[in-house]
């Protein structure tokens, strides 16, 4: 069930030519986002260029920043069940980078 249930996802993919596609899906937020499910997810990817792709981390973890002329802006609206209105960047978390050569 896990997998057909929407939730806030995380997704990292590359496309055949190299270039490397980032998604996060908001959810949880009434009248914004639903979510996605991994179907929603995979299908999201592929629209997007996607060859090969993985689902990262998801819920109220999935947060992405862009580093704009050198400040960092949060791209996503991160929050939970219980707080759909909050913007909850947690404490502990796992982040990914990718840096342009």
């Amino acid at each position: 069930p896990f997998g057909f249930i929407r939730h806030p996802r995380t997704a990292a993919g590359v496309a055949k030519d190299g270039t490397v596609i980032l998604l996060v899906a908001d959810g949880r937020i009434p009248d914004y986002s639903n979510g996605a499910s991994l179907v929603d997810l995979a299908k999201l990817m592929i629209e997007n260029g996607a060859d090969r792709a993985i689902n990262l981390d998801g819920g109220g973890s999935s947060a992405m920043y862009t580093k704009v002329n050198g400040k960092f802006i949060l791209r996503s609206r991160p929050a939970d069940l219980f707080r759909p209105n909050a913007m909850l960047i947690r404490k502990d978390y796992n982040s990914l980078l990718v840096e342009k050569k």
